[in-house]
């Protein structure tokens, strides 16, 4: 249940953009000046806790953290294994050539 906290708390802040725009077309239709950046104070409380519960959802979703010691990520491998990579790995190379001019060169 936690972990879809953060999209209460999308909807939350959803909300709060639909409350400023009613707001400003009401202020509109009333006849009252609204400032161009001007939000009521219950939008900008509903935006900041949807942004809280956002971000405690999507921490609680997260799932535990790794450690980041070298010797747990590394443990089990060699040194030499560090650094091959797949894309170093090349098997279209001189060598077949090389060996085939070999062979007809001892001939």
């Amino acid at each position: 249940m936690l972990q879809y906290l953060y999209l209460v708390g999308l909807l939350i802040i959803l909300h709060a953009g639909f409350s400023a725009v009613h707001y400003r077309h009401f202020a509109q239709g009333v006849g009252v000046a609204v400032k161009p950046h001007e939000v009521p104070t219950d939008v900008k409380l509903e935006v900041a806790l949807g942004f809280i519960l956002a971000l405690v959802g999507v921490l609680l979703a997260a799932g535990p953290l790794k450690p980041i010691k070298y010797s747990t990520q590394m443990n089990g491998k060699k040194y030499d294994s560090l650094s091959d990579k797949d894309s170093f790995r090349v098997f279209n190379h001189r060598g077949a050539f090389l060996a085939k001019r070999l062979a007809t060169a001892r001939r």
